[in-house]
């Protein structure tokens, strides 16, 4: 049987969630950029990000 919507949204929440909040912060607002075209970050905040993903990656 499908999973309806909610559920679905309810898993993932749960799983974003799971992350360290530097990761949660980076995920949400690649998602808001590349669903919505929306990029709200600061330019520290990019170089943060930058400097996250080299450190993690």
């Amino acid at each position: 049987m499908m999973k309806n919507i909610n559920e679905t949204f309810e898993e993932i929440g749960k799983e974003i969630n799971k992350l360290e909040p530097e990761a949660r912060c980076i995920l949400l607002n690649r998602i808001s950029i590349e669903y919505f075209g929306i990029d709200r970050r600061s330019k520290a905040e990019k170089l943060r990000e930058e400097q996250y993903l080299k450190n993690h990656m």
